[in-house]
């Protein structure tokens, strides 16, 4: 894409500030760096910053690389929907597989998490220098109440919904 289409596209995109600043910000970064790699995964996410990238890719582009690391467990609709993008957008998105198996990962490091919400708990407690020795469910939340939320869920007090 050339400056003066990319112009057009601003020109044409809806009013919204931050539709403007993604394309801005893609378009920016896409300029800056000779070589770039992106995660694609299968999912809507990903789908939306391929085509981001794609859409506003400028024609001094460096390399842009898209990986796919293939765990052995997703769908075979997320395999086709891979190389339906791939072939959609032209570009190649390459395969990497692991080295040691799921299980055999699990066996060694320990199960990882399997949720977004629960990395994002973890990550709370993190940044709020958490104390991860045994404490009592009362002297956490009155140390930590900033993040009573979180507390709750750590100390599993959720109420139940009858």
């Amino acid at each position: 894409m050339t400056d003066e289409q990319f112009n057009e596209l601003l020109e044409t995109a809806p009013l919204n500030q931050n539709i403007t600043k993604y394309l801005m910000v893609t378009r920016t970064k896409l300029k800056q760096y000779k070589r770039i790699m992106v995660s694609y995964s299968g999912g809507s996410d990903s789908d939306t910053i391929l085509d981001l990238i794609e859409l506003v890719k400028p024609e001094s582009c460096g390399e842009i690389k898209y990986v796919f690391f293939d765990t052995g467990l997703e769908y075979d609709a997320t395999h086709r929907h891979r190389k339906e993008i791939a072939e959609k957008y032209g570009v190649e998105i390459e395969v990497h597989k692991p080295k040691i198996s799921i299980p055999t990962a699990c066996k060694n490091y320990g199960v990882p998490f399997f949720s977004k919400d629960v990395s994002d708990k973890i990550c709370r407690l993190q940044k709020h220098n958490f104390n991860w020795s045994d404490e009592s469910n009362h002297l956490l939340k009155d140390k930590y109440k900033s993040i009573e939320s979180t507390i709750v869920w750590w100390c599993n007090e959720r109420k139940k919904i009858i």
